[in-house]
């Protein structure tokens, strides 16, 4: 079996000789050509060290720091998500007090009877399930669970 190597043109890697490890960076021979896996053959996870950033097209990053702080980046807009179980829009922490509830939260492709109560006594810790007897999708951020976004399942 024959694969074709990024950018290579006359070279092939065979399964006599499978790149196992690199000791160099790996990069196309052009800029916006190549793609790793497709919609069908598809890489199951990505490893990365403490202080990592994926880039998505040219306004999205998405960066974790050495203490696990995650950044997500569009534009001028970003959402940090802290290990000490802060929320950030920007420079605003948001937060849920024990016993309250986020109202009049809207989600692109949602209706508000879609996006049910945000509480945060009934909400667990960076978990992303599907409820079956509720029939809804449930995401959960943050070390004391300030954020959560219930919706239906369609």
């Amino acid at each position: 079996m024959d694969h074709k190597p990024l950018g290579c043109t006359s070279k092939s890697i065979t399964t006599a000789n499978l790149l196992t490890s690199v000791a160099a960076n790996i990069l196309p021979s052009v800029t916006d050509t190549y793609t790793l896996g497709t919609s069908t053959k598809r890489w199951k996870s990505l490893y990365l060290t403490g202080e990592s950033s994926i880039y998505l097209g040219s306004n999205t990053v998405i960066r974790s720091d050495a203490n696990g702080n995650v950044r997500i980046s569009i534009g001028s807009q970003t959402l940090f998500a802290n290990v000490d179980g802060t929320l950030k829009l920007g420079s605003n922490v948001v937060t849920i007090a024990s016993g309250n509830s986020i109202t009049g939260l809207k989600a692109k492709g949602y209706t508000q009877s879609e996006i049910n109560n945000l509480n945060s006594n009934a909400i667990g810790i960076g978990d992303i399930l599907y409820n079956s007897t509720a029939d809804k999708l449930q995401a959960w951020l943050g070390a004391n669970s300030q954020v959560a976004v219930w919706a239906n399942v369609t």
